[in-house]
């Protein structure tokens, strides 16, 4: 009797030192579950032939990412790098025809422990394609040596100009058949940084010696297709659109299927030729 009481009094020990870690197991899941992170959310920006950009949107703090890739829809995910710190993660060795989709995580750590966040949604890394620039060189109809005199529009508020060019615009374009241009914010923005460097180099090269769409990267604008119309010397809304449509290359420009956003920039001055306008056209 007294040898199984012995043998019963083991189980129940080990038993006991089971239920113990059972007891920590549940406990450890329950705190990864309430971690209180929140999914992160990013977008895909900057593709080169061997490299890519995600852009993370700030939401609370963490301390890093975990960043899975895989290849194609059928391939299997790998965890390709940890990002400590930072909401820009750039992936590199990239092959530039492969098709990837990424997926990331949040984690933050105390102490020895970490919790994480669910996954984000699955974003697609298109390949690498060499993206197309249209930049007509100035016409007659747009070129300060032929501006027309005069004073300016200086009642015309650049807001009300700006949208009657797009209003102008997609009128030329209905009478094509062609769907009407978006107004596109990183666009307009980087229209009206591009009409004031017109100030000072009348060009689809900007003062610093780069093309134009240079200032694009500067706002870590991701693009497939991109074009420029520049002006310089119209009065008003309705005469830089006219000079644009008068010209091969600019109305090539406004009249692209290849296009759907578009962006206006204009800048007045009291020397020179007093009025500068820029398009900037998107896929």
């Amino acid at each position: 009797m007294s040898q199984r009481k012995h043998i019963f009094q083991k189980g129940l020990v080990l038993c006991l030192i089971l239920s113990l870690f059972c007891g920590n197991l549940a406990m450890e899941q329950k705190v990864s579950a309430s971690s209180g992170l929140k999914k992160p959310t990013f977008s895909v920006t900057n593709r080169t032939k061997k490299t890519v950009t995600l852009k993370v949107k700030k939401n609370g703090t963490v301390t890093g990412y975990h960043v899975y890739l895989r290849k194609g829809k059928k391939g299997k995910w790998s965890l390709t790098t940890l990002a400590l710190r930072t909401h820009t993660i750039k992936l590199t060795k990239l092959k530039a025809t492969q098709t990837y989709y990424v997926k990331i995580r949040s984690y933050r750590t105390r102490g020895l422990s970490i919790r994480k966040s669910k996954f984000s949604k699955v974003k697609k890394i298109s390949p690498y394609t060499t993206p197309e620039t249209v930049t007509p060189a100035p016409s007659p109809s747009a070129n300060p040596t032929n501006a027309p005199s005069g004073t300016g529009d200086d009642t015309a508020h650049p807001d009300e100009l700006l949208s009657e060019v797009l209003y102008y615009v997609n009128e030329e374009r209905e009478k094509e058949g062609l769907p009407a241009y978006t107004l596109d914010t990183t666009l307009q923005e980087a229209a009206g940084i591009r009409a004031n460097e017109l100030t000072t180099v009348f060009d689809h090269v900007r003062p610093d010696g780069t093309d134009c769409f240079t200032v694009l990267n500067e706002l870590n604008y991701f693009y497939q297709a991109v074009g420029e119309n520049i002006a310089a010397g119209q009065e008003t809304a309705r005469e830089v659109v006219d000079s644009w449509m008068n010209s091969s290359g600019h109305r090539a420009n406004i009249m692209s299927q290849k296009f759907t956003k578009m962006g206006v920039g204009y800048c007045h001055t009291e020397s020179g030729y007093k009025n500068y306008w820029v398009q900037l056209f998107s896929d």
